[in-house]
């Protein structure tokens, strides 16, 4: 499958463990924000639900601390670097902002859904500029899977102006009908353009959906070095 012509691709990330610890790790997070603060002992999804709902504050603090674990870089490698250049051809990585992590609960309890949209009216960075989403469990139509609209990329040149002029949001009004479900095993991860059309499925599950989102530019764009690497502070900051 062609990353050009569709604007997305699966790749294989890292193996299954990896991101089977990573996972526990955040529940682990969790537990800890909670047990130290004398609240209940995590241990499962559900207890999470539950500190949500009786702890939010708790719930919040650990939530906020799942972005700053030095575990969710652990795939940053060569090798990393040379799949998105396989893949992508972006020559010189870099990330558009921090990284962001999902914590979508049973039910979409304390999530509103993200209606379709594409990704670069927020970020506004280099014309080749990708996301890179990263589940932390088995993805299906139960727990609410990405789905993106294949080949709706192509349609970047003709919206480039009135996204730059500011008359394009982020919940652009393109053709939704054919979205596509992406269903993804542990350790795998899907790769898309920053014009790609997505949206994210509701979480009708038992289990939470934990996933992260990597962004990133290409500074060997000339295009994008002549408007000096332009960053949207308020997206990098923001909690």
């Amino acid at each position: 499958m062609s990353f050009e012509k569709n604007g997305y691709k699966v790749i294989k990330l890292c193996n299954k463990k990896q991101i089977v610890n990573l996972r526990k790790k955040f529940i682990e997070t969790f537990k800890l924000a909670s047990t130290l603060n004398n609240s209940i002992n995590i241990k499962s999804d559900l207890d999470v639900l539950n500190l949500y709902k009786n702890k939010k504050k708790l719930w919040v603090a650990a939530y906020d601390q799942l972005r700053m674990l030095p575990d969710i870089y652990f795939f940053f490698n060569e090798n990393f670097k040379k799949k998105l250049k396989k893949n992508t051809k972006i020559r010189f990585p870099a990330l558009t902002s921090k990284p962001l992590v999902r914590v979508v609960m049973p039910g979409n309890i304390g999530t509103s859904k993200a209606a379709a949209h594409i990704d670069y009216p927020t970020y506004l960075g280099s014309k080749n500029a990708i996301t890179i989403w990263i589940p932390l469990q088995k993805m299906d139509n139960s727990n609410g899977s990405l789905k993106i609209l294949p080949g709706s990329h192509k349609k970047k040149n003709k919206h480039l102006s009135k996204i730059y002029k500011g008359t394009i949001t982020k919940t652009d009004s393109m053709n939704k009908k054919k979205l596509k479900s992406i269903y993804l095993n542990p350790g795998e991860a899907l790769i898309f353009s920053h014009f790609l059309v997505h949206e994210s499925g509701e979480n009708l599950s038992k289990k939470i959906r934990f996933s992260i989102d990597l962004r990133f530019n290409d500074l060997s764009s000339a295009p994008y070095a002549k408007r000096h690497y332009y960053l949207n502070e308020s997206v990098f900051y923001k909690k």
